[in-house]
């Protein structure tokens, strides 16, 4: 399929250009080539159209003359420029947002991702359907042409309405399943370690390659790859057990819809002990990148968690970075990330010492299998331990604590 995308230039958007590759980037994940892009300064938009009449026009001869089955548009428009700009041009339109629901709709694979992706496709929709229907007295004069427009509208927005409430309703009963094992999370001893960066970073890479697990998580050289959370246990022979969290990618200016329908998965991210923030080395657009994933972060409320850079893709680059340098694909690096893992979480955790008598070798065999101890001493009366620990096993095991 060959695509244009048209975009309106704001004079402070000095960023546009980057954001109209991005777009690119999003149709061709959906096997959309664009072909030309078409863009016109201006001080705000066409109420009507987007863009002004005489762009209008020249996108309209541009259509003539070459073969092109769809527009995008760069930003999210009403039901009336949309409907507007395909009687002018005799075809389909859409905007990005559309575009990134359809990513996300053909993405999704578990059955809360079809259910949150469901709700945002009709949450977008219930707005262009009030919005086809707004101007309706406008196409006829009769009282009963409106009356029977106005009717319809209003079926066909609580049919959609219905549907959101039945599909939410199927959200809160999967949401309490998620909710009971990030209970069971809480109550683990490993770090929750969340995985978070721009969309397509090498996120799962990451987690695959962490682990020995068969069950791998999809990790595929394009934008939103994988929609859900992947929850796996990580050991690492020196510095201990952690459990690392595959959240959603993200991206600039991400629909409010996806962000609403998407909320418990973001929220996983809030359960972090540490999140490591992944980049690709490689990438020329890394500062736009690090600043779109830290906006998110922030409007998310995570922003006061912890967060250590990471650098993926170190292969890609000779460029040395101020963080942590990886490669995923190559499992290089990986000691200088636990390191400054373990050096994050130690910063919120106090050295303790334990003694146990040869009565508590359950609890011993607890602390042994579970933390890194700095210190074991063994003698006739019964075994003393030195570790790092946080404020929650302390007061768990206090009764442990020497003195």
């Amino acid at each position: 399929m060959k695509a244009i995308i048209v975009s309106a230039v704001y004079q402070k958007d000095n960023n546009i250009y980057y954001y109209m590759e991005e777009t690119t980037n999003l149709a061709s994940t959906l096997d959309i080539e664009v072909i030309e892009v078409f863009t016109q300064k201006v001080d705000k938009r066409n109420n009507a159209t987007y863009i002004y009449s005489g762009k209008v026009e020249e996108i309209s001869e541009y259509l003539e003359h070459n073969e092109v089955d769809l527009v995008i548009i760069q930003e999210e428009i009403s039901a009336a420029i949309e409907r507007n700009l395909t009687d002018a041009w005799k075809i389909k339109v859409i905007d990005r947002t559309n575009l990134i629901l359809d990513i996300f709709y053909t993405n999704a694979q578990s059955k809360l991702a079809k259910t949150q992706i469901e709700i945002a496709r009709l949450e977008y929709n219930l707005t262009k359907v009030i919005g086809s229907y707004s101007n309706l007295e406008k196409q006829g004069s009769s009282a009963v042409s409106r009356s029977s427009g106005e009717s319809k509208a209003e079926l066909d927005k609580r049919r959609i309405r219905d549907h959101i409430i039945r599909l939410k309703r199927s959200l809160d009963s999967q949401k309490q399943v998620r909710e009971s094992k990030r209970q069971n999370r809480r109550n683990a001893t490993e770090p929750i370690i969340s995985l978070a960066g721009y969309t397509n970073v090498g996120k799962s890479t990451l987690l695959n390659s962490l682990t020995d697990e068969d069950r791998q998580i999809l990790a595929k050289d394009q934008l939103f790859a994988t929609l859900d959370t992947s929850v796996r246990r990580v050991e690492n022979k020196k510095y201990g057990k952690y459990l690392f969290v595959d959240t959603v990618g993200f991206v600039s200016n991400l629909p409010h819809h996806l962000v609403e329908a998407f909320a418990s998965t973001f929220e996983e991210i809030l359960e972090s002990d540490i999140i490591i923030h992944l980049h690709d080395a490689s990438d020329p657009y890394l500062q736009i990148h690090h600043d779109i994933v830290n906006d998110t972060l922030k409007k998310l409320n995570a922003d006061s968690i912890p967060v250590i850079d990471v650098y993926n893709k170190a292969d890609l680059t000779e460029e040395i970075l101020e963080g942590i340098m990886i490669s995923a694909k190559n499992k290089t690096g990986y000691d200088q990330l636990f390191s400054a893992i373990n050096t994050e979480l130690n910063g919120k955790k106090k050295l303790t010492t334990f003694k146990f008598d040869y009565s508590q070798m359950k609890e011993y065999n607890f602390f042994k299998q579970n933390f890194i101890l700095e210190s074991e001493v063994i003698d006739e009366d019964g075994i003393t331990i030195s570790l790092y620990v946080e404020d929650s096993t302390i007061s768990r095991y206090n009764y442990l604590i020497k003195e």
